[in-house]
């Protein structure tokens, strides 16, 4: 089984685009790893307008996924990815949606292929 680490829809660093931290295959294609490494901070806003459905927050995400077996491409530990950001999450009446609006710290495309996508949202929720 492989972990994978990045975007809205796990909730594991959030302003990455999905499945981008971590390790790559010869393709470019993110492969997961068997070591996953992740953490969140979220400070949650009392709301006043409809405290029952509507969440607001501010996070601070960090984590990476590490491939363990040397013969494979292994990432450095100090790579974590980082972003933070504000958060909304509504219990609308289609269904739950997530928003996401990230400042990722290493702009650039990282030795691993991640890369940044600051506007994230979601629908429903994962079994």
């Amino acid at each position: 089984m492989n972990y994978y680490a990045g975007g809205l829809s796990q909730g594991l660093v959030r302003g990455y685009e999905t499945n981008t931290l971590g390790p790559l295959d010869s393709n470019g294609d993110s492969i997961g790893g068997n070591l996953l490494a992740a953490g969140t901070v979220s400070l949650i806003f009392p709301n006043f307008i409809s405290p029952d459905n509507l969440r607001t927050s501010v996070f601070f995400d960090a984590g990476n996924v590490y491939q363990t077996d040397k013969s494979l491409y292994t990432t450095s530990a100090g790579s974590l990815g980082m972003s933070a950001g504000l958060a909304v999450q509504w219990r609308s009446p289609v269904g739950p949606l997530e928003f996401s609006l990230a400042k990722v710290f290493n702009k650039k495309r990282n030795a691993d292929g991640s890369l940044s996508e600051p506007f994230q949202f979601t629908m429903g929720t994962s079994f």
